[in-house]
């Protein structure tokens, strides 16, 4: 027996899907624009580079708070100062705020840093 698919049942499947989509965008959370952020040193392509997530708050006047780590294989496995590296950049970071019914709005982003491994001693 074949299975026939109607017209008018991938129409509003579609229409649905896309009214269910806009309602989503409509509900979004505002998110801020990145204006300038410290590059930190300059990497050294000899060393080991390794990548944190961090997850931190952009106050209404663009500036970086809460700095703290999401937890990851990658930061599981990053030393101290690697991550306090990545914590010194993501607080030298300067975003435009997220803008919600024409005011500031704090918001909390997370973002990918890499930095150079501290060298052994």
């Amino acid at each position: 027996m074949k299975t026939w698919i109607r017209p008018f049942a991938l129409v509003c499947t579609m229409s649905c899907a896309s009214q269910q989509s806009a309602s989503l965008q409509a509900n979004a959370a505002p998110m801020p624009r990145l204006v300038s952020c410290a590059e930190g040193s300059v990497p050294n392509s000899t060393r080991p580079r390794t990548s944190v997530e961090l997850r931190y708050k952009v106050n209404v006047d663009g500036k970086v708070s809460e700095v703290r780590v999401v937890p990851s294989l990658n930061a599981s496995l990053a030393p101290d100062a690697a991550i306090a590296a990545a914590k010194d950049v993501a607080l030298s970071c300067v975003y435009e705020p997220a803008m919600q019914a024409g005011q500031p709005v704090a918001t909390t982003v997370s973002r990918w840093f890499t930095v150079d491994a501290p060298e052994a001693r």
